[in-house]
């Protein structure tokens, strides 16, 4: 089979082999429509929009996060936290905050069941301290189950981390943005 590759005045001149751009675009253009589909109009338009909501609730099956418990990078480390709290498992806490024993007050309750977190990334910080790898912005809501996302109110939470020798990540704050910039 030939590939054309230049018309001139004096007709087609061909090659015996493709082009390799052409080949290379021949392999893209399948997938193509499911990229621009898999980017989503937002994303093409440049919006920047926050991320989907996720939850955690006291059942591990209906939790989005697969990393509860094993804090690799700084959204697990802060999935770990939420989840300590609305678990009321002081072991999560102990994984990513040095500062555990604070919690003996809050835990001293059994976990008020019936209720999720609905929690989503609103964006990256640059960390501006020294000795801070990772800031994430966080909204967060405690929903009723079997209340839909949205019903109940929000409230956004600044969280401070750091990368440990070991490669994990540890809480090292969190709170209101406006106390913590």
């Amino acid at each position: 089979m030939t590939h054309s590759l230049l018309r001139g005045d004096k007709g087609v001149t061909e090659s015996p082999l493709p082009h390799p751009q052409d080949q290379m675009f021949r392999r893209f253009l399948p997938v193509l429509p499911l990229t621009l589909l898999t980017l989503g109009p937002a994303a093409m338009a440049g919006d920047d929009r926050p991320e989907p909501w996720r939850l955690i609730s006291q059942d591990i099956a209906a939790t989005t996060s697969q990393c509860i418990g094993r804090p690799e990078t700084p959204l697990c480390a802060v999935e770990t936290l939420l989840a300590c709290f609305q678990r009321a498992n002081q072991a999560l806490c102990r994984m990513v905050d040095d500062d555990e024993d604070q919690y003996a007050e809050v835990f001293s309750d059994p976990p008020e069941s019936g209720k999720y977190l609905a929690y989503r990334i609103v964006g990256p910080r640059p960390p501006t301290e020294r000795g801070l790898d990772a800031k994430l912005l966080v909204e967060q809501q405690e929903v009723a189950t079997g209340k839909p996302v949205g019903s109940a109110p929000v409230q956004t939470s600044l969280f401070k981390l750091r990368r440990q020798a070991d490669g994990s990540w540890k809480v090292t704050g969190w709170g209101d943005p406006s106390d913590m910039e």
